[in-house]
C-alpha cells in the first residue's frame, strides 16, 4: 500500500494568519497496484473506507511516517503534520480493517504549535523524525518535527520553532480515548488526556540551563526537562524555518533549517542576500546542540553514509561547513564523521522473498 497526505490547498498563499483549508484535508492508504483506496481519514462522514476527523482542518502537504511498534511487520501507527501546525497521531490496532462503524481505528491530535497570531503562525511542511530511545529506563518515542512555511522561504515574521515530543504510548491504542470527565477521574492513566500538547507543556532549550546554568540552575533545568512532555528551540535568526526533515542517529538530531534576509547586500545594491543554510546538530537527550554554517543555500535533509569499515558518516549539502565542530563531529568536504561504528558483522545484505 501507499500511504500519503491529500496535499496541498493554495488557500494557505494568501497573505496574513492561515485559515482552515477546503483541500487536502486527509490522510491517504491506498493499493500500490489498483490506486483503490484501502482507508482514509477526511472530515468527511464514516464509511467502509473513511474515519471521520472533523478537527483535521489543515491541509496535509507534508510525508508521513508508518511505524510497526512491535516488529511483526504489520503498521500500527502514522504521524504526520498539517498547515495548522498541528502533529497527528493514527492508531491502527489489529490486523484487520476497520468496517463501517469506524471504531477499531484512531486519530488523536498528539501537539499544537500555531498560536494564531502573525508571529506564532508555525506551519509543517516536513515528515516527522520519530526515534525510538530509553528515558529513566522506560521506552519512549521521540518525534522530532521542526515548523516553516516552504511556500514562502523568504518570509521573517513567523518565530518558527524545532520540537521533540515525548510520546510516551510505545503500543497502538485500540480502546477509544477517555471522555473529559473519565480523565479526572481518579487512577486514569491515559496519555491522551494530556494531548494535544503545547509548547507550555515543553521545556524550552533555547538558553538552556543544563548546558551553561549554575550547578543549582542545572539540577532545576534538569528537574524541568524531566517532567516535561519534551523541548522546544526558538530558532534564533528572524525568519528562519525548518523546511527539510531531520536525521537522528546515537541520540543527536541533525536538523536543517534557512534563514533569509530582507536586507540588501549593501546599500548601493539592488540585489537580495539570498540567505543562509543552517545544520543544527541537538542532543535529543539535554538539549546541547552545535551549528554547521551550509552557506547560501536551503538544505535538505542530510544523507547517512555506512562505510565499509563499519564508520557512520554523514554527508551535508552542498556548502561548505567549517573543518571542525569540536565536541560533536568532525567534517572536511562535506562530509562529516560521527565518530560512530556499525557494530559488526556490517557489510552483509539480506532480503525476504514473499511468495
Amino acid at each position: 500500500v501507499l500511504v500519503f497526505g491529500a496535499g496541498y490547498d493554495t488557500g494557505k498563499d494568501a497573505s496574513g494568519v492561515g485559515t482552515a483549508d477546503q483541500e487536502g484535508r486527509g490522510l491517504y492508504i491506498v493499493d500500490a497496484q489498483t490506486g483503490a483506496l484501502v482507508w482514509s481519514v477526511t472530515p468527511a462522514n464514516n464509511s467502509t473506507t473513511n474515519l471521520s476527523e472533523p478537527a483535521l482542518l489543515h491541509s496535509v502537504p507534508a510525508g508521513v511516517v508508518v511505524l510497526d511498534s512491535n516488529g511483526d511487520e504489520i503498521a500500527d501507527r502514522i504521524y504526520f503534520g498539517d498547515t495548522g501546525g498541528n502533529l497527528w497521531r493514527v492508531d491502527l490496532s489489529g490486523n484487520a480493517l476497520p468496517t463501517a462503524s469506524q471504531n477499531a481505528w484512531q486519530i488523536n491530535k498528539l501537539a499544537y504549535f500555531n498560536g494564531g497570531s502573525a508571529s506564532s503562525d508555525r506551519r509543517i511542511f516536513n515528515s516527522p523524525d520519530v526515534v525510538r530511545v530509553r528515558l529513566d529506563g522506560e521506552a519512549v518515542d521521540a518525534i522530532i518535527i521542526g515548523t516553516g512555511d516552504r511556500t514562502n522561504p523568504n518570509a521573517t515574521d513567523v518565530d518558527n520553532r524545532i520540537y521533540m515530543i515525548r510520546d510516551l504510548a510505545t503500543a497502538p491504542y485500540s480502546t477509544v480515548r477517555p471522555t473529559s470527565s473519565e480523565c479526572t477521574a481518579p487512577n486514569v492513566l491515559d496519555f491522551r488526556c494530556g494531548w494535544p500538547i503545547s509548547d507550555g507543556d515543553l521545556y524550552n532549550i533555547t538558553d538552556n540551563n543544563i548546558i551553561i546554568g549554575t550547578d543549582e540552575e542545572k539540577i532545576t533545568a534538569i528537574e524541568s526537562l524531566r517532567v516535561a512532555d519534551g523541548w522546544l528551540f526558538e530558532l534564533p535568526y528572524a525568519g528562519e524555518k525548518s523546511l527539510a526533515s531531520s536525521i537522528t542517529i546515537n541520540g543527536k538530531a541533525f536538523v536543517p533549517t534557512f534563514a533569509a534576509s530582507n536586507l540588501f547586500s549593501d546599500i548601493n545594491s539592488c540585489v537580495p542576500r539570498s540567505g543562509t543554510g543552517q545544520m543544527y546538530v541537538i542532543d535529543i537527550y539535554d538539549g546541547d546542540r552545535q551549528a554547521i554554517n551550509l552557506g547560501p543555500i536551503i538544505p535538505d535533509t542530510p544523507s547517512l553514509h555506512f562505510y565499509e569499515d563499519g564508520t557512520i558518516r554523514i554527508l551535508l549539502p552542498l556548502g561548505a561547513p567549517p573543518s571542525n565542530i569540536e565536541g560533536i563531529i568532525d567534517c572536511v568536504g562535506g562530509v562529516c564523521d560521527l565518530n560512530e561504528f556499525i557494530r559488526p558483522p556490517y557489510g552483509n545484505y539480506w532480503f525476504q522473498e514473499a511468495y
